[in-house]
């Protein structure tokens, strides 16, 4: 049996993933998450929780990011 499930931590900081990254470690999470138990081997649920709100922050920031209108040039 495994000690840990890797695939629930992240590889990297949460900023340096690209968005497909950060989209399927969410998902990741969003599965583990929907278990009830949780496998001994995996970080607690309060800890998984933490992450994936951290990771929705992140995908929120983008977004934000993406749809935010430029400042006027000054002329």
């Amino acid at each position: 049996m495994p000690t840990s499930d890797n695939r629930l931590r992240p590889a990297m900081p949460l900023a340096e993933m690209v968005t497909w990254e950060l989209a399927e470690y969410r998902e990741r999470l969003e599965l583990a998450l929907a278990l009830d138990p949780l496998p001994s081997y995996y970080l607690p649920r309060g800890m998984l929780q933490r992450h994936l709100a951290a990771v929705t922050a992140e995908q929120a920031e983008r977004e934000a990011i993406r749809h935010a209108k430029p400042a006027p040039a000054d002329a």
